[in-house]
């Protein structure tokens, strides 16, 4: 029950996407806490992605992600906030709107399932104009710890 309450790492991001049929997008100022980590605190976190499906927009967003851990939470380190993310998105936007998200982000490329990951829900504010149902495959480069406890 308290994990669900307080998520294993919460995410706060800014950012934008455009595209027709297939898009990209980027949130240069992604903010990542880890509540529950051998490595607890916020870290810098940008990312980059790419949208494929029924979609047309061109929008700005400021989104939240509450993440959980599939496994152990104890085992979760700042490392595996680098690497990959692929889940299903949503967003309805003229003038303002909003947007949701379910994603998965295995902390082992190799063995996405059985090696662990995060369970990643997001919901967004969004401004701009445009319409998508789509998959999407977001990359993080490279984490920057900011501040720990």
């Amino acid at each position: 029950m308290a994990r669900f309450i307080v998520p294993d790492k919460v995410s706060f991001s800014l950012g934008g996407d455009v595209g027709w049929w297939v898009g990209a997008g980027a949130q240069p100022i992604n903010l990542t806490v880890l509540t529950r980590s051998r490595d607890p605190g916020l870290y810098l976190t940008p990312s980059v992605n790419i949208n494929a499906g029924m979609l047309a927009k061109g929008e700005g967003s400021y989104n939240i992600t509450r993440s959980w851990y599939t496994g152990n939470p104890r085992e979760i380190t700042s490392s595996m906030l680098q690497g990959h993310t692929a889940g299903v998105n949503v967003s309805i936007t003229a003038v303002a709107g909003g947007s949701a998200g379910i994603s998965y982000s295995p902390v082992d490329p190799e063995n996405p399932v059985s090696g662990g990951g995060f369970l990643n829900l997001n919901v967004g504010v969004t401004g701009g104009a445009g319409f998508s149902v789509s998959g999407q495959y977001q990359y993080t480069p490279g984490v920057t710890k900011l501040f720990g406890w």
